[in-house]
């Protein structure tokens, strides 16, 4: 008989998001992430019941090693700066996987009556937050909308990235024609 592996329900989140970050959400089985960790898939299903919630615990965790990236750049950034600061702070050798993620997540979450819904628009909004918080020179009021405009601007030319259009993702951030 094979050794029993140790579970807990961080070993399972850490092979979890192994297997989102490699083959994305749609190949995130519960058998897949029991195989990643050498247990059963019903010791998965134990910790997370459904596949929202493991996508939940998935995301908020990717999402968390974002929020730490920019917590090393805490601002205050003027907001001509600010595509340039953030994209610098997503500019590390995951952040293409990172991104296809999320985008992921927010097509799962266009439909008003899919269970992913929540997630997108509560992680979002805390992005949203994370960069308002950062800006200096936007009256109070307005953070919000500039630190909305800041990430469309962002997430586009890390999407440019993705495709090869460094150049134009550049320029997009300001960092160059």
């Amino acid at each position: 008989m094979p050794p029993r592996r140790r579970h807990d329900r961080e070993s399972l989140l850490a092979a979890a998001v192994e297997v989102a970050l490699q083959d994305g959400l749609a190949a995130l089985t519960f058998a897949a992430v029991g195989q990643r960790a050498g247990v059963p898939d019903r010791t998965v299903v134990y910790y997370f019941p459904t596949k929202p919630d493991l996508v939940a615990a998935v995301m908020t965790t990717v999402a968390a090693q974002v929020v730490a990236a920019a917590g090393s750049d805490p601002g205050p950034w003027p907001l001509a700066e600010a595509p340039a600061r953030l994209g610098a702070l997503l500019a590390g050798p995951q952040v293409g996987t990172v991104l296809a993620r999320w985008l992921e997540l927010c097509l799962l979450g266009a439909d008003p009556a899919s269970p992913y819904r929540a997630l997108a628009a509560g992680l979002g909004d805390g992005f949203v937050g994370l960069v308002a918080d950062r800006l200096a020179d936007v009256p109070e009021a307005g953070r919000r909308a500039a630190a909305a405009r800041v990430i469309a601007v962002v997430d586009g030319a890390m999407l440019l990235r993705m495709i090869g259009l460094d150049a134009d993702a550049d320029a997009a951030l300001g960092g160059g024609g």
